[in-house]
């Protein structure tokens, strides 16, 4: 009886400790985002580094979001981030689930030294990966 309360009590720790994680990386998402560079299967005249001021912008505010290129909202709707590993381009804990806009899709993610970075599909077929920086 001892052992199968222990295994619910740590189970319990679990779920907690991963939900709380998950509203930290929501939080931390939190502002406006702006593209710095694109790397991948992607046109040529979009490669590379990213001067601020481009346009290519993520807003995330509570679980909404907005994706806007050269001042036009292309994107909106809802979010969540799911804890979920992904081996695109390397082992990725979390994932962005955007619903409700006009392309829903799921997109592994990095939150590392202030920058968001999303992976799209695997880079070394036909993948891409854009690195934002908080405005």
């Amino acid at each position: 009886m001892k052992n199968c309360s222990l295994v619910i009590i740590l189970s319990l720790i679990i779920a907690v400790s991963a939900c709380k994680k998950e509203n930290r990386l929501e939080s931390k998402l939190e502002g406006t985002w702006e593209l710095r560079h694109l790397i991948g299967f992607v046109p040529p005249d979009r490669k590379g580094d990213r001067p601020p001021g481009n346009g290519d912008i993520y807003t995330f505010k509570g679980n909404n979001f907005e994706r806007l290129m050269g001042g036009i909202i292309i994107d909106s709707g809802t979010f969540l981030v799911l804890n979920d590993i992904s081996n695109y381009n390397e082992k990725l804990e979390f994932k962005i689930v955007f619903d409700g806009g006009k392309y829903d899709n799921t997109i592994p993610f990095q939150l590392v030294s202030g920058k968001l970075i999303l992976h799209f599909g695997a880079l070394a077929s036909d993948g891409a990966i854009a690195t934002y920086a908080k405005l």
